[in-house]
């Protein structure tokens, strides 16, 4: 009688010993999967940043081509109105053909420095879209690295907590057994010195 409630006491400790082991490790799995949501928060909002960056860069490098394309459409249209301009002074005007060919070399003159001043605007904003685009190219590029490392992360993590959580069980089973078989060699024992008091 007195072994049967030793064992029913030692059996009631394990189960209490597991439970609490069981619950100790739920608490720190709980624990790594805050932690590892807090890390995937501060990944998405980084990559969202990025994308809305992105986006502002190709915005501005379509706004630097609609502006070049407006400032060579513009000085187009100004050299062809001064060359229709040049042709109908040539029609109506009396004046002498040297008068005539002085006033066509400065309009050409004019010409030139406009079409030159043009150019160089349009280089520098050819230049700029080409920095623009780089920028863009290494901002995707940093956008899909950090998606490649969260996916990473997540497999890692994943992996990790599963594997954690085997060896902690594991572990834990092999304890609890030992202590289940020590308890069970002593109640032997008092078993056997209470048989050997009672004879």
């Amino acid at each position: 009688m007195i072994s049967r409630n030793k064992r029913q006491i030692d059996e009631s400790s394990l189960l209490h010993e597991k439970i609490r082991l069981y619950t100790q490790i739920n608490d720190g799995i709980n624990q790594q999967e805050q932690q590892y949501s807090c890390h995937v928060h501060r990944m998405t909002r980084r990559i969202i940043d990025l994308q809305q960056k992105n986006k502002r860069s190709s915005d501005t490098v379509g706004n630097l081509q609609r502006k070049s394309l407006d400032i060579v459409t513009s000085h187009y249209n100004q050299v062809q109105q001064k060359v229709n301009i040049h042709r109908m002074n040539q029609i109506i005007s009396d004046r002498s053909i040297s008068v005539r060919n002085q006033s066509v070399q400065m309009n050409a003159e004019k010409i030139l420095n406009a079409y030159s001043t043009s150019v160089n605007q349009l280089v520098k904003i050819i230049y700029q879209v080409v920095q623009w685009r780089e920028k863009l190219v290494w901002i995707t590029q940093l956008y899909f690295t950090k998606m490649t490392k969260v996916q990473q992360q997540m497999k890692l993590l994943a992996g990790n907590n599963e594997m954690i959580l085997r060896n902690r069980i594991n572990s834990e089973i092999r304890q609890c057994k030992a202590m289940k078989a020590e308890f069970y060699m002593q109640t032997l024992s008092l078993s056997a010195q209470s048989d050997g008091t009672y004879l």
